[in-house]
């Protein structure tokens, strides 16, 4: 571990204690402390991210392909295949973002009643900068406000792995 970033000071809280502990029962040895379990451990972590980068990327051609090859019936966004003792099913979908002026636009045409049925009001931060910039300036029973509308859970770490030259 970090000797600058002890994990129970981490942000991350639970997702990182425990780590020393989890390598110790599942890679033997004691933990994370030794430097070759840690370049052990990075070597294999490197390695695993490589593979997972190249079968994903191999997974999405054959998907695509497969979604190619199926048959779709009129109307329908849902396809069957089978083969190799597997049932497959391909399912289209859409990624759909909303232009938030034409809504506005839109919203003149409709009742505010209906309106209010197909969207409803969202507040999002307009910059996490912003909103850091206020928590470090304001005052602090305004920050605490602002604090008790947020709910932040641990994500995992995010590890990027870069070949050394």
């Amino acid at each position: 571990m970090n000797k600058s970033l002890p994990a129970t000071d981490s942000k991350y809280g639970a997702a990182v204690r425990g780590a020393g502990e989890w390598a110790a029962a599942n890679l033997g040895g004691g933990g994370l402390r030794g430097a070759p379990v840690l370049e052990s451990l990075i070597r294999e972590g490197a390695r695993l991210k490589s593979d997972i980068e190249t079968k994903t990327a191999r997974l999405r051609r054959i998907n695509l392909a497969l979604c190619e090859s199926a048959e779709f019936k009129e109307d329908l966004r849902t396809a069957h295949l089978a083969g190799a003792g597997y049932q497959v099913t391909v399912r289209l979908h859409d990624n759909v973002t909303w232009d938030q002026e034409r809504i506005c636009e839109f919203r003149g045409m409709l009742s505010e009643e209906k309106f209010a049925q197909l969207f409803k009001a969202e507040y999002v931060p307009a910059s996490k900068k912003q909103i850091d910039g206020f928590m470090a300036h304001a005052d602090p029973d305004l920050a605490a406000g602002l604090r008790s509308c947020m709910n932040i859970r641990p994500a995992a770490p995010q590890v990027v792995y870069e070949k050394a030259k």
